[in-house]
Protein backbone atom coordinates (compact mmCIF):
# COMPACT_ATOMS: atom_id res chain seq x y z
CA UNK A 1 0.00 0.00 0.00
CA UNK A 2 1.56 3.49 -1.21
CA UNK A 3 1.64 6.26 1.52
CA UNK A 4 -1.30 8.25 -0.10
CA UNK A 5 -3.26 5.16 0.02
CA UNK A 6 -2.67 5.05 3.46
CA UNK A 7 -3.20 8.66 3.98
CA UNK A 8 -6.46 8.60 2.68
CA UNK A 9 -7.49 5.28 4.46
CA UNK A 10 -6.53 7.18 7.41
CA UNK A 11 -8.71 9.95 6.81
CA UNK A 12 -11.70 7.20 5.42
CA UNK A 13 -11.37 5.80 9.23
CA UNK A 14 -10.84 8.46 10.63
CA UNK A 15 -14.40 9.61 8.97
CA UNK A 16 -16.27 6.49 10.32
CA UNK A 17 -14.90 6.50 13.51
CA UNK A 18 -15.92 9.93 14.47
CA UNK A 19 -18.95 12.03 14.77
CA UNK A 20 -17.41 15.32 14.04
CA UNK A 21 -17.89 17.71 11.77
CA UNK A 22 -15.02 19.04 10.94
CA UNK A 23 -12.68 18.17 7.42
CA UNK A 24 -10.11 16.01 7.81
CA UNK A 25 -7.11 17.06 6.66
CA UNK A 26 -2.73 16.67 7.79
CA UNK A 27 -3.71 19.45 10.35
CA UNK A 28 -6.69 18.09 12.20
CA UNK A 29 -5.93 17.51 15.40
CA UNK A 30 -7.37 14.24 16.86
CA UNK A 31 -8.32 15.25 20.41
CA UNK A 32 -9.09 18.54 19.50
CA UNK A 33 -10.85 18.41 16.48
CA UNK A 34 -12.10 15.01 16.08
CA UNK A 35 -12.90 14.09 19.65
CA UNK A 36 -11.10 11.06 19.97
CA UNK A 37 -10.25 9.80 23.07
CA UNK A 38 -8.05 6.86 23.80
CA UNK A 39 -10.33 4.41 23.69
CA UNK A 40 -11.41 6.02 19.79
CA UNK A 41 -8.26 5.54 19.03
CA UNK A 42 -7.73 2.09 19.77
CA UNK A 43 -10.88 1.07 17.53
CA UNK A 44 -9.11 3.41 14.77
CA UNK A 45 -5.94 1.08 15.16
CA UNK A 46 -7.51 -2.06 15.03
CA UNK A 47 -9.75 -0.67 11.91
CA UNK A 48 -6.36 0.51 10.49
CA UNK A 49 -4.65 -2.74 10.84
CA UNK A 50 -7.12 -4.61 9.15
CA UNK A 51 -7.35 -2.41 6.41
CA UNK A 52 -3.59 -1.79 5.87
CA UNK A 53 -2.82 -5.17 6.52
CA UNK A 54 -0.02 -3.21 8.97
CA UNK A 55 0.91 -4.65 12.43
CA UNK A 56 0.88 -1.57 14.36
CA UNK A 57 3.82 -1.95 16.51
CA UNK A 58 3.05 -0.52 19.91
CA UNK A 59 6.29 1.03 20.62
CA UNK A 60 6.62 3.05 17.41
CA UNK A 61 2.91 4.05 17.97
CA UNK A 62 3.89 5.19 21.70
CA UNK A 63 6.60 6.57 20.60
CA UNK A 64 4.72 8.95 18.08
CA UNK A 65 3.32 12.06 19.32
CA UNK A 66 -0.07 11.60 17.27
CA UNK A 67 -1.64 15.18 17.20
CA UNK A 68 -2.47 15.26 13.82
CA UNK A 69 -4.02 13.35 11.04
CA UNK A 70 -0.48 13.87 9.58
CA UNK A 71 1.02 12.00 12.73
CA UNK A 72 -1.62 9.02 12.76
CA UNK A 73 -0.71 8.42 8.59
CA UNK A 74 3.05 8.75 9.44
CA UNK A 75 3.06 6.49 12.31
CA UNK A 76 1.04 4.07 10.10
CA UNK A 77 3.77 3.91 7.61
CA UNK A 78 6.54 3.74 9.82
CA UNK A 79 4.80 -0.08 10.74
CA UNK A 80 6.29 -0.93 7.69
CA UNK A 81 8.62 -4.52 9.68
CA UNK A 82 5.43 -5.41 10.41
CA UNK A 83 3.26 -5.58 6.83
CA UNK A 84 1.05 -8.73 6.81
CA UNK A 85 1.24 -10.74 3.52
Amino acid sequence: MSGSDIASTVRRVLAQETSADVPIIGTTRLEDDLGLTSLGLTRVFVRLEDETGRELDDAVVLAAELRTVDDLVAAVEGCTAGVRS
